[in-house]
C-alpha cells in the first residue's frame, strides 16, 4: 500500500478536503476488505475449534482405559484402570512378554506397549511404554532367565503397527 492510502488514512473527524477520506468514502474504498478478511479468517476459527473439540470427545472416549496405577508387588504385575477394571499376571506364571506398536496412542498416550501374557486367557497385563510407568517391570523383567534387553529396545524401533516377541518361557523338562 502506498502512503497516503488505506484505512490510516480515515480518522473521524479529519473530513477537511484533501487531508484524509470521511467515513463513507473510507468505507467505500475499504470496507468490502473486511469481508474479504472475514472469510479467511472465520473457516480458520472453525476448523481450529472442530479439532479442539475432537480432542476432547476422544479424551472423554479413553479415559476409561486410563492406567491409574502400575505397580509390582510379591512378584506380580498390577494394572487398574480408571473404570475399576484390573489386569494382573504373576512373574513367575509369565509366558511370554510382546512389544506392540501402535499408530494410534493408548488412553495413557503410549504409541507401544508390552503385552505380558499369563497361562491363562484370563491372566495378563498391558504396560504402556514411554509414560514413566514401566521402569521398575522393566527391571523385573529383565531379571527373567533368558530376557534380552537389546530385542526389548530392537522391538521398540520402527514403524507401527508391529508386535515383537521378546521373551517366551523355556518349555519345561
Amino acid at each position: 500500500m502506498t502512503p497516503g492510502t488505506g484505512w490510516a488514512n480515515c480518522s473521524p473527524g479529519r473530513s477537511r478536503p484533501g487531508a484524509t477520506l470521511n467515513d463513507r468514502e473510507c468505507f467505500a474504498r475499504y470496507g468490502s476488505h473486511v469481508g474479504e478478511l472475514l472469510v479467511i479468517v472465520l473457516p480458520v476459527v472453525a476448523i481450529v475449534v472442530v479439532l479442539t473439540l475432537g480432542r476432547w470427545a476422544r479424551a472423554r472416549r479413553h479415559a476409561p482405559s486410563a492406567t491409574v496405577s502400575l505397580t509390582l508387588r510379591d512378584g506380580e504385575v498390577r494394572r487398574e484402570l480408571a473404570d475399576g477394571r484390573r489386569e494382573s499376571v504373576r512373574l513367575a506364571e509369565l509366558e511370554s512378554v510382546e512389544v506392540v506398536l501402535t499408530p494410534v496412542p493408548t488412553a495413557d498416550g503410549a504409541r507401544a506397549f508390552a503385552l505380558l501374557a499369563g497361562p491363562e486367557a484370563a491372566s495378563g497385563c498391558l504396560v504402556p511404554l514411554g509414560v514413566g510407568l514401566e521402569p521398575e517391570v522393566l527391571t523385573a523383567l529383565a531379571a527373567l532367565r533368558g530376557f534380552d534387553l537389546a530385542a526389548w529396545g530392537a522391538a521398540q524401533e520402527g514403524r507401527p503397527p508391529r508386535r515383537t516377541a521378546v521373551w517366551r518361557r523355556a518349555p519345561s523338562a
